[in-house]
């Protein structure tokens, strides 16, 4: 990440403590490139989208995803698509599958372990009653790979390295220029693991919850 975004991203990466099961509201790493200045940086955000024309002392439900093909045309998502997008930088994600005997836990990395970015869209908003601005970040899905399919339906939209750049780019204004670096440059394969139902609780935060289950 440090090659393709630069030293002060790495540097930002290096100093986070690991977070092994990572909740909605948790605060998250984003990279954006700066509006104005257009320096790449990374900042801390609260994962749960808040548009920055929200009112409302609490914050709106299902805004930890936003979908692809909605986004440029959902009042929640269409600025940011446009305007505020933003790397989530991970290692793993999880999902769960409907089994007879209940929801079983899979984690996705990439083959050879490496950490990635999501696409994501982020929005700075200030709290009503309040002078202090937070940002907060949403992940891009999109119909899953038919190798993920069987697992869940949607999946994150994971960027090529080399389509970081572009997703991050101010001067991709519009819907078809945007749409062009997910169509393109979307990672599909990802390694896939049965893991413990213990990252089912947010209690647990070691790396034992990424502990693979049987073949």
């Amino acid at each position: 990440m440090g090659d393709q975004l630069g030293p002060r991203i790495e540097e930002m990466l290096n100093a986070l403590e690991p977070q092994f099961n990572i909740a909605p509201s948790t605060q998250i790493p984003i990279i954006r490139q700066h509006p104005k200045t257009l320096e790449i940086e990374p900042l801390i955000a609260r994962w749960g989208f808040i548009p920055h024309w929200w009112k409302k002392a609490e914050a709106p439900t299902l805004s930890i995803n936003a979908r692809h093909e909605e986004a440029a045309t959902k009042p929640m998502w269409r600025d940011a698509w446009l305007l505020r997008r933003c790397l989530i930088p991970a290692t793993h994600w999880y999902e769960w599958r409907k089994d007879p005997a209940g929801k079983q836990p899979y984690s996705f990395e990439m083959p050879k372990g490496e950490g990635f970015c999501f696409a994501g869209l982020y929005s700075h908003w200030t709290p009503p009653g309040s002078d202090a601005a937070i940002y907060t970040a949403a992940i891009v899905t999109r119909d899953a790979a038919p190798s993920i399919a069987y697992i869940h339906d949607r999946m994150p939209v994971v960027l090529h390295p080399l389509a970081w750049r572009d997703w991050l780019d101010p001067e991709r204004k519009t819907r078809e220029l945007v749409d062009q670096v997910l169509v393109i440059h979307s990672i599909m394969e990802m390694a896939t693991q049965r893991i413990s139902t213990r990252v089912n609780s947010v209690r647990n935060q070691g790396p034992d919850v990424l502990e693979p289950l049987g073949d």
